[in-house]
């Protein structure tokens, strides 16, 4: 941690440049990046590296950096992390009030396999306790790095004692996918924030939610009906379950459509019918993953880069489910980028007017080149503003031609079930 105060008697501005000597030039290799490649920008919130001294990949340490934390006020303004450099380096600019104190964050954790670094470093994307459990309520208010003004003050308090509603009891009943524990399936929306900014997931434990989730989905298929298959890890897990079952011959006549060619190439082999989307609709049921979840059941969706198809598959079903683990639940949209789709002519003029609206525009990138989406489109992942509405934000982006979609879903999800360490909870629209 750095602390920054101004003891002059007018504002100052400068740049901090942190810099981490990774031990050997030619070996250096980035792993992965917050961004989903190996190509690390300042639109990335953390990236991993390992040092190939041996030419053995598999067994050297990995260390994952972890740079800012989604929604920061003070990101990185420039980055210099490339392969066969021992001496990356980022860089932070901040401004001063007189007499104003400010603290920059950075995280770096040694691990023995790639899978192991990427969790550590995602995982200090929002601060667990046990990162600032020895600080003040004000040195914790002086991170600028990390977006304190809400996470952090949530998860000091609900680090110190569990949150007790104060609404009256409602009527309980078993809950779905929660053996020998009983859950009221519309439980308080400020206990799901409140707990899921402060749990960090490890990859083990959230593979198991997201199957959870997505078993419980299963059981409101039956045979017969039309499905839209979603994209994305958890929605992954949903295909598989719906294969496994189609196999042993507990439903038949599925017809399915998806959201994606990734979700076309993995149900095919299962013995999936699929359809055109035309052909079966409207759709009975669609379920698909989320990437964050807020109270009124709005959604950001599309990091996975199928948001277009999503939202059209998904706008044409009855029943919307959304499966997700505990960690996409959000107080507020905007924690991580909205995904903008948006026509490749159109890319230049429109990164330039997402910049001037404060947007900080960032190429989406596949193996260091443009990420080119099932459509043929380009996207841009933008930044919702600390103290802007994102409902107020896509109506914006929405009047420039050249936008296809955003990655905004406010209306479409009827429900979504939401795996939790004490069972799978369930929200419906309205509730």
């Amino acid at each position: 941690m750095n602390y920054f105060t101004n003891t002059t008697g007018a504002p100052i501005t400068f740049t901090m440049i942190t810099s981490n000597n990774l031990g050997s030039d030619s070996n250096t290799r980035i792993v992965s990046s917050s961004s989903g490649d190996n190509v690390v920008t300042t639109a990335d919130t953390w990236a991993t590296s390992f040092q190939n001294f041996s030419g053995n990949t598999s067994s050297d340490p990995r260390i994952g950096h972890v740079f800012w934390g989604p929604g920061a006020p003070t990101p990185v303004s420039n980055i210099n992390f490339v392969d066969g450099d021992d001496n990356p380096f980022w860089v932070y600019s901040i401004t001063l009030a007189p007499g104003q104190t400010k603290a920059i964050l950075n995280f770096a954790t040694g691990q023995g396999t790639k899978a192991a670094a990427n969790a550590q470093a995602a995982a200090l994307d929002l601060l667990s306790p046990n990162a600032t459990q020895c600080l003040s309520a004000t040195e914790l208010g002086q991170i600028v790095n990390f977006a304190t003004s809400t996470d952090l003050s949530i998860i000091q308090r609900t680090a110190r004692r569990p949150f007790r509603s104060s609404r009256p009891a409602r009527s309980r009943r078993s809950a779905p996918g929660c053996s020998d524990c009983s859950q009221p399936l519309s439980a308080s929306w400020r206990w799901r924030v409140e707990r899921s900014l402060s749990i960090t997931l490890d990859p083990v434990k959230a593979e198991r939610q997201k199957i959870e989730a997505a078993r419980e989905a299963l059981r409101s298929v039956r045979s017969g009906m039309s499905l839209g298959l979603g994209t994305g890890s958890t929605a992954k897990e949903f295909v598989t379950l719906l294969g496994e079952v189609l196999a042993r011959g507990d439903l038949r006549d599925i017809r399915c459509t998806c959201t994606s060619k990734q979700t076309e190439d993995q149900a095919r082999p299962l013995g999936i019918s699929l359809f055109a989307l035309a052909e079966i609709s409207p759709l009975d049921l669609a379920v698909d993953g989320a990437d964050e979840i807020d109270a009124q059941l709005r959604l950001i969706k599309g990091r996975g880069g199928a948001l277009l198809r999503e939202k059209i598959v998904e706008q044409q079903a009855k029943r919307f489910i959304v499966i997700a683990d505990e960690s996409k639940i959000v107080e507020r949209l905007g924690v991580g980028v909205l995904p903008v789709e948006v026509t490749p002519f159109a890319r230049d003029v429109l990164e330039k007017r997402f910049a001037a609206m404060g947007l900080t525009p960032v190429l989406r990138l596949r193996d260091g080149q443009p990420r080119i989406t099932d459509e043929g489109h380009l996207i841009l992942d933008v930044r919702v503003p600390g103290q802007s509405d994102i409902a107020d934000v896509v109506a914006d982006i929405r009047k420039l031609a050249g936008v296809v979609e955003t990655g905004f879903f406010p209306v479409e999800a009827t429900e979504a079930l939401i795996a939790t360490g004490e069972g799978v909870r369930r929200m419906t629209r309205g509730a």
